[in-house]
């Protein structure tokens, strides 16, 4: 968040800090604990008081149980956990936690890792941990190959500095994911800049992390249309706001802009939020899957900008031909707009809510016997 936001915005998920006091304290003394705040905040006089909640914990522990133990403590990537939606999915290196939990130094560890059902990719780890401390590492790319097991990857650890594990519990965890999606050898980027064009730039990167396409200096309210020409690999799509705005804002007046992903013929593959901060990233695949891919339905339509002030983009890309209603209910779900058409396979269908309350909406697609709402939120200027 760009703002400041005490006491007037919920704020977001915090994970706790830790810290290990035990060299400041003597047993049989007495110890006061002080909280310090960031400096510079000052209050406004508007609203309710603001303050700061805090909550706090003393752990205290004996001697370490085991001399040589190591534990996975985290998989940040692959994961459909919220906390790493931002590193997810993958199609390239996974990303885990690892901590010492043995008295002695932990100086080295084997890893075996990949998709459930797979054949498992193995990295040896050196370095140096000592009792409690904790690293993040990021492994060579896993087996991707087509598997038919569930889409869950697993991490297993052994031999803590060459020695065996004395407590084989905290070895091994497993995480659900999402599959990256599979595209086309060629397609083209559009990008569209706002007021603000300066701020945004994007990369294409290969799974050695080498930039194969890329555009900076962008100019203001500009549409741009870069053909990829891919060879079959993993690749990672990033765009970036200097502004940590993104594309769109509704707090802001650099107006919208929006990014997407289509195929040669035009049709749509991926539309990127607008509104993504200072940054948003898609990894794909291709030619080859990463495992048996499907499609979720709710990737065929997507609406932008969301919020809007009126003006909306439906972008739909349908597997089959369909007759379609498209539909716009409030929450009380009284028709706003309804707009229909035959033999209906892929396309944008423009929406008109500007004489519409600001206030929250649901767009509605009807396609054969399938349906799908997305939520839009109208806010006016």
């Amino acid at each position: 968040w760009i703002y400041d936001r005490a006491n007037w915005c919920p704020g977001a998920e915090v994970r706790p800090y830790f810290y290990d006091i035990s060299n400041k304290i003597t047993p049989g003394d007495s110890v006061t604990v002080d909280f310090d705040m960031q400096p510079g905040y000052v209050w406004n006089g508007q609203g309710s008081t603001p303050y700061y909640r805090i909550d706090a914990q003393l752990v205290t522990y004996g001697a370490p149980n085991f001399q040589n133990d190591a534990a996975i403590t985290d998989i940040i990537a692959p994961t459909d956990a919220d906390y790493w939606k931002r590193h997810n999915p993958v199609c390239n290196n996974a990303i885990i936690k690892i901590k010492n939990t043995g008295s002695n130094t932990l100086t080295s560890l084997d890893i075996a890792y990949g998709p459930q059902g797979s054949i498992k990719a193995n990295y040896h780890w050196t370095g140096s941990l000592d009792f409690f401390e904790e690293t993040t590492l990021e492994l060579p790319p896993a087996s991707w190959g087509s598997w038919t097991g569930p889409d869950i990857f697993e991490v297993n650890i052994s031999n803590p500095s060459g020695q065996s594990d004395e407590y084989a519990h905290n070895n091994s965890m497993q995480t659900h994911f999402e599959r990256t999606p599979l595209y086309e050898n060629d397609m083209v980027f559009w990008l569209r800049t706002n007021a603000a064009g300066y701020e945004t730039s994007y990369t294409l990167k290969d799974i050695n992390g080498n930039i194969i396409y890329s555009r900076s200096n962008c100019s203001n309210n500009t549409i741009y249309k870069d053909t990829f020409h891919l060879a079959d690999g993993c690749y990672t799509l990033t765009i970036f706001d200097s502004g940590e705005d993104g594309l769109y804002f509704f707090a802001n007046n650099d107006g919208s802009g929006y990014a997407k992903l289509r195929k040669m013929g035009g049709a749509m593959i991926k539309n990127f939020k607008a509104n993504f901060g200072s940054k948003i990233s898609q990894q794909f695949t291709v030619g080859f899957p990463i495992g048996i891919e499907t499609k979720p339905w709710e990737s065929f339509m997507e609406i932008y900008p969301n919020p809007s002030n009126g003006l909306v983009q439906c972008d739909i890309n349908l597997n089959q031909t369909l007759d379609i209603d498209l539909y716009v209910t409030d929450l009380m779900g009284r028709i706003i707009e309804h707009k229909t058409a035959q033999e209906f396979s892929q396309g944008t269908i423009a929406i008109d809510m500007s004489n519409q309350a600001s206030g929250i909406y649901l767009v509605n697609l009807r396609a054969g016997n399938r349906l799908i709402s997305k939520k839009l939120i109208v806010q006016h200027e």
